[in-house]
């Protein structure tokens, strides 16, 4: 399962790096973070709070694959913290804010640097723990980047971490 999962990570990367086309479509990200937030919290049995700013935003993207940056970063979430996780939408006047909290452990500024590095791990001892192969945010990012927009952190180690995303509308 861990193989299998390894080489369609690298396969979805491998298509980012050749720059395929994403298969865009009007979608409403309102409804898009609910799904997600649905299922990572049936999945988990975490519960995820969700603020935004607009009843429905508009925008167009490659739904599975916002899909698949959102449930990676909630997932990360609810791996590194027992608190509470946010989810926050808003609608700007040219791009759209997506942002994923957690309060937990956070990250080191030196980890900071790599943690979108392909197979970086932050704790190597935890990858049979957690289960991950150290490609989810590298895959995240890239998601992003093909969409034309902006993946960043900011953390405090023992405070949490924001991953904060940027799409143009």
């Amino acid at each position: 399962d861990r193989m299998t999962q390894l080489i369609q990570q690298m396969l979805m990367l491998a298509t980012l790096d050749r720059g395929d086309r994403l298969t865009y479509q009007t979608v409403d990200l309102v409804k898009l973070s609910r799904d997600s937030i649905r299922s990572i919290s049936a999945a988990f049995n975490r519960s995820i709070q969700f603020d935004t700013n607009a009843e429905q935003i508009e925008v167009s993207v490659d739904p599975e694959k916002i899909n698949q940056v959102l449930y990676i970063l909630l997932d990360n979430a609810q791996k590194y913290s027992d608190d509470l996780i946010r989810l926050t939408l808003e609608q700007a006047s040219d791009s759209v804010l997506i942002s994923v909290i957690d309060f937990g452990v956070g990250i080191s500024e030196q980890d900071q640097v790599k943690i979108f590095d392909r197979f970086y791990r932050v704790d190597q001892g935890r990858s049979r723990e957690t289960g991950g192969t150290g490609l989810g945010l590298s895959i995240a990012k890239e998601i992003i980047l093909a969409h034309g927009g902006t993946l960043t952190l900011t953390s405090e180690q023992g405070k949490g971490t924001t991953f904060s995303i940027m799409i143009p509308n």
